[in-house]
C-alpha cells in the first residue's frame, strides 16, 4: 500500500511537520499546532476532520460555553430582580443602599456619613437581601433594630411607621417627658411647638400625643 505524506499540509489549527509509519499500524502525523505545542495524531483522524488542534480548540470551546452558561445564569439573575424592580421590596432595599453609599442622597450624613453601611451579600446581590428579609408587608418600612449599626440580617425588620418612630435617633424621650407634652398638647401647644420644645422630630411627637407610641400601661419605651 502506498504510503500517504500530508507533510506541509494544514488541518484546521495542525500544520503536519512529517509522517511517522510503523508496520502493521496507521500512519502517524507530526503536526505542529497554531498554540505552540507539538501533538501526532493518525492521518485518518486528521484527515477526517476528528482532530483540529493540540487539544487547545476543544479546551476553548468549553470555556466559551462554560460562559455562555454563565451569561445565562446571570441574566436569569438579573430578570428575577428586575421582575422585583417595581416593588415595595426592591425600592426599600435600593434606598437603603443610597443612604449608605450616595453622598447626594439627602440623608447620606446620618446613614454613610456616620458609618452607616450595608453586609456585602445584601449590597451585590437584592436575591439575598430577599432570601433574609421576605416581601415587604404593606405599610411597612425596612427598619434596623441597632440604629448605630448597618443594614444586615438579625438587624433589620420590616416595621410600622410607629415602630420606626420609636427607634429614631430623634427619640429621646422618657416618660416624664412623654407625659408633659401630653399635658402642654391638651393646653393647645402645637406640634411643631412642641417638638421644639423637646427636641424631637414632628411625626414622633404626634405619635406620642396620639397614644400611638408610649401606650400608658405598656412597657416603657
Amino acid at each position: 500500500m502506498k504510503r500517504v505524506d500530508y507533510s506541509g499540509r494544514r488541518y484546521g489549527r495542525l500544520l503536519v511537520l512529517s509522517m511517522v509509519y510503523e508496520a502493521g499500524k496507521d500512519a502517524k502525523a507530526r503536526c505542529a499546532c497554531d498554540c505552540g505545542a507539538e501533538k501526532t495524531v493518525t492521518a485518518y483522524n486528521l484527515k477526517s476532520g476528528n482532530t483540529e488542534s493540540c487539544g487547545c480548540l476543544a479546551r476553548e470551546r468549553t470555556a466559551d460555553l462554560n460562559r455562555a452558561l454563565q451569561r445565562v445564569v446571570v441574566m436569569g439573575e438579573a430578570n428575577r430582580t428586575h421582575g422585583y424592580s417595581r416593588t415595595p421590596t426592591y425600592t426599600s432595599w435600593c434606598d437603603a443602599k443610597k443612604r449608605c453609599y450616595s453622598p447626594q442622597n439627602k440623608r447620606f450624613a446620618e446613614y454613610g456619613g456616620r458609618g452607616i453601611g450595608m453586609c456585602n451579600s445584601w449590597r451585590t446581590s437584592f436575591d439575598s437581601f430577599l432570601r433574609d428579609m421576605g416581601e415587604r408587608p404593606n405599610g411597612m418600612t425596612l427598619e434596623r433594630l441597632d440604629v448605630d449599626k448597618g443594614y444586615e440580617p438579625g438587624n433589620c425588620i420590616w416595621a410600622t411607621p410607629a415602630q420606626q418612630a420609636q427607634n429614631t435617633r430623634a427619640n429621646v424621650a422618657t416618660w416624664e417627658s412623654v407625659r408633659e407634652m401630653r399635658k402642654r398638647r391638651l393646653e393647645g401647644a402645637t406640634y411643631p411647638k412642641l417638638a421644639s420644645e423637646f427636641g424631637m422630630s414632628y411625626n414622633n411627637v404626634r405619635l406620642i400625643c396620639r397614644g400611638e407610641t408610649w401606650k400608658e400601661g405598656g412597657d416603657a419605651q
